[in-house]
């Protein structure tokens, strides 16, 4: 029951985004946008970088003619860089799990929002800094590599810093309910408390019309409680790292040399929009997620420069 009553809250909060996303990519199938191919856009420009999860990736595997394109890339020495939404891994892992898919990708062509908690702790000052984890091992590593402490959700010592890595397999109410419970004693407390999400994406999606969870719903759920709490102007909210905010494309179009590059996505909100705000082109991808669109509304989202309808 109680677990029941948490997925509507999640769920509660983020029907409009969900909806909203799906409603305006379904409109742009049928809008003005140009379509484009992955030979018209390697013309165009010096580099393309893709998202992961729902453009190369889907559940079981890669992509449709993904493979072949990434070998005719390397082969071709065609600059190119993963930008993903992803603290669950690191590079390393993550070049790795990729390459079991038969994505041959080198680690320094990886951009992953884990690496934005680095810049983030020494900014605000963290280094040494007690932090709860709600992630596994390589959303620990990200943590350490930024200067922070892990430490467990039922330890006794001070929590200074919440980071929703990732919605790790065998996560339970019991255990979110603990992390909820000590951030509220951390503010009862009148200590400062550093909440942060590296990875704000809602959902994935899981093949089909399925979808999951992903970090940033746990994140929204546990900012709700704090707001009911405390009321919206005393509760603290999270610090949302990784795309759409721009620091990931500009360390993406350092590592490929240019600006004169553009990115291709899956979703509105975070591919789209974050490729805008850094200044750059966009294709959006006519499969994964834009596929399971099938409201009809007004869009007031921002738009891709392109449409991509294959790989092939």
């Amino acid at each position: 029951m109680l677990e029941r009553n948490l997925e509507k809250v999640i769920v509660n909060k983020n029907h409009f985004f969900v909806s909203a996303n799906h409603v305006a990519q379904e409109n742009m199938l049928r809008s003005d946008i140009p379509v484009t191919s992955i030979k018209a856009l390697q013309e165009r420009y010096d580099g393309i970088l893709f998202d992961a999860y729902g453009v190369l990736l889907q559940e079981h595997g890669a992509a449709p003619h993904a493979v072949d394109l990434i070998a005719r890339l390397r082969s071709e020495h065609y600059p190119f860089a993963i930008v993903s939404n992803s603290a669950s891994r690191s590079v390393e892992n993550a070049a790795r799990f990729y390459a079991s898919h038969g994505l041959a990708i080198d680690p320094g062509c990886i951009v992953l929002s884990g690496a934005s908690l680095r810049p983030y702790f020494e900014e605000h000052d963290l280094k040494g800094s007690r932090c709860v984890v709600l992630g596994g091992h390589d959303a620990r590593h990200w943590v350490r590599t930024a200067g922070g402490v892990p430490i467990e959700a039922a330890s006794h010592d001070s929590m200074d810093v919440l980071v929703v890595a990732e919605v790790e397999d065998g996560l339970t109410l019991a255990h979110l309910e603990t992390v909820l419970s000590r951030v509220c004693s951390a503010i009862d407390e009148h200590r400062d408390i550093h909440l942060v999400a590296p990875n704000p994406d809602l959902y994935y999606p899981k093949g089909g019309a399925a979808l999951g969870f992903a970090a940033g719903s746990i994140a929204d759920c546990i900012e709700r409680v704090l707001q009911a709490r405390y009321g919206n102007e005393h509760a603290p909210r999270f610090v949302r790292l990784g795309k759409p905010n721009p620091p990931m494309f500009v360390e993406a179009c350092k590592r490929l040399g240019s600006r004169r590059v553009v990115m291709v996505g899956d979703q509105i909100d975070t591919d789209i929009a974050g490729a805008q705000a850094a200044g750059l082109d966009s294709a959006l991808v006519t499969f994964g997620l834009t596929a399971e669109a099938r409201r009809n509304a007004q869009n007031d989202f921002c738009k891709p420069t392109y449409l991509l309808e294959t790989f092939a």
